[in-house]
């Protein structure tokens, strides 16, 4: 195919979380680092507990939440996170 022939779709619209009803911890902007500790502390509201107070089920549904909210598409935000629950990286 030609180079000059290609043309781009449109982004569509549903595809772009800030033109759609999403909940709002889904509209954040601003620093990823502030986002990041924003899902978190979302996710720990969500647990309704401390983290040397969660159980494997527990930190199970925190990482659940943030990998279902993009927070593993953030650079190195799985360190943060592990820090947080005190587990192993890998």
């Amino acid at each position: 195919a030609d180079v000059q022939s290609l043309r781009l779709k449109p982004y569509p619209p549903s595809r772009n979380r800030v033109a759609t009803d999403q909940p709002n911890e889904d509209k954040y902007r601003g620093d990823v680092n502030d986002m990041l500790q924003h899902l978190m502390d979302q996710a720990q509201l969500m647990v309704g507990k401390n983290s040397a107070h969660m159980t494997k089920e527990d930190k199970l549904r925190y990482l659940e939440f943030l990998d279902k909210h993009g927070a593993f598409l953030i650079t190195y935000s799985n360190a943060q996170v592990c820090k947080a629950l005190n587990i192993s990286q890998f």
